[in-house]
């Protein structure tokens, strides 16, 4: 279980306001295709042995679901390049970020832990 604080340093990842040169906006496959491979140094194979693929997959499209409206083309462009991004914590990117992050992160433990009573 202590192996799934790693999913709590999501939030740290703040999200870059860097420009990126007026490309168009990444769809949301591409953005949870560059999240979830920016994640992957962060998340060790116990976890997703834990938790198992289909739902980490899931986790990441629930953040892009959440926030991918709301965030800035220029930051979408960062998390569809896999970047590991940063910004300020007072910048709009970043609490929206962080809100969808803390919102999946619960829904995630949630069916985590009613996986775990479901094995007893």
């Amino acid at each position: 279980m202590k192996k799934l604080s790693a999913l709590f340093m999501i939030p740290a990842l703040a999200v870059s306001l860097a420009a990126c040169g007026g490309e168009d906006k990444p769809t949301k496959e591409e953005v949870t295709s560059g999240l979830s491979q920016a994640m992957d140094e962060y998340i060790d194979a116990e976890v997703v042995d834990q938790l198992g693929q289909e739902a980490l997959d899931n986790y990441y499209s629930c953040i892009v679901d959440e926030s991918y409206d709301d965030l800035s083309d220029d930051t979408l462009k960062s998390l569809a390049d896999g970047e590991e991004p940063t910004a300020s914590e007072d910048s709009d990117d970043y609490q929206t970020f962080n809100s969808a992050t803390e919102t999946c992160t619960q829904s995630l433990m949630e069916e985590a832990m009613s996986g775990l009573e479901g094995e007893e």
